[in-house]
């Protein structure tokens, strides 16, 4: 399986250097990495340094298997030349996937648009980035996000209008985001397994209260408390997405996400296992 680096890459290859972001990833067990843009500790920040991190990762028998970028694009003017500038920089990093949000607040906006609104302004700026990312060599993907764009119909209503206009469209399948909707991801599985061309892995637990030790809680449109915690231990059912991407056929990445307290290498250890292992974790009492 291709597992790449995702959370804190961006981070440490800036601190510490590609060369020692890469050797990190290889050593934990990781194939490929995943980038992430618009934040300030972007890394890469240009186009050279993106064909730099290219020729680093080649050397080391890896490669980059997305490039994400968080961002709002209602009611941000910036938004689309952002976005270009961050596709050119996904290209010479070799990315074939551009993964980027759309309106990207965890929590109701007070005031914000409705349903109908995001969409007649984010769809037109999507399409645009879509078509440049064709003329690039390089497929944009969508993920269940936010309050807007999340669940089976906040994000099929999106990527089906996308995908009518434009075939270069995938899906970005995060396991855990459908949470921040009160769903879980296995009906957008069942429903647009085909189209996904890259995952996210993560899991969440739910507490009845907020943690009293003061460790980073989420709140759902529901009003349910969660936050994050070891992959395997919480709610997302890995081996059921398993079973699901398989008899959609999907081969590409599994990218941790896990942002839990506990340490992020017991994570990644625990997602690699619970990924390729399933019930055998389980019984060897890895989980």
């Amino acid at each position: 399986m291709d597992f790449a680096y995702y959370n804190y890459f961006t981070g440490k290859a800036k601190k510490d250097g590609i060369e020692a972001a890469a050797d990190y990833a290889r050593a934990l067990g990781f194939t490929s990495v995943e980038p992430l843009g618009g934040m300030d500790c972007r890394y890469p920040a240009t186009v050279e340094e993106a064909a730099h991190m290219k020729q680093v990762l080649q050397s080391r028998g890896m490669h980059t298997a997305c490039y994400s970028v968080g961002i709002t694009v209602w009611n941000n003017p910036a938004a689309e030349e952002a976005l270009m500038t961050h596709l050119r920089v996904a290209a010479a990093a070799g990315s074939p996937y551009f993964h980027h949000t759309l309106l990207l607040s965890l929590a109701p906006i007070p005031g914000g648009p409705s349903y109908e609104e995001a969409m007649e302004a984010v769809l037109p700026v999507a399409l645009r980035v879509a078509k440049r990312a064709a003329e690039l060599g390089v497929m944009c993907l969508y993920e269940p996000q936010g309050m807007y764009f999340n669940g089976l119909a906040g994000l099929g209503t999106f990527f089906t209008e996308m995908k009518r206009l434009t075939s270069n469209v995938g899906i970005c399948a995060d396991l855990g985001n459908t949470y921040f909707a009160d769903e879980s991801v296995l009906p957008i599985l069942e429903k647009f397994g085909r189209d996904v061309k890259h995952v996210h892995v993560k899991d969440y637990t739910f507490p009845d209260t907020p943690p009293a030790d003061g460790k980073k809680c989420y709140i759902s449109k529901g009003g349910k408390y969660f936050r994050d915690t070891l992959p395997g231990t919480g709610a997302v059912d890995f081996a059921a997405c398993r079973r699901l991407l398989d008899a959609a056929g999907y081969t590409g990445a599994y990218a941790m996400e896990n942002s839990h307290p506990e340490p992020f290498e017991e994570g990644v250890k625990r997602a690699m296992c619970a990924l390729t292992q399933g019930e055998a974790c389980i019984m060897k009492g890895l989980l």
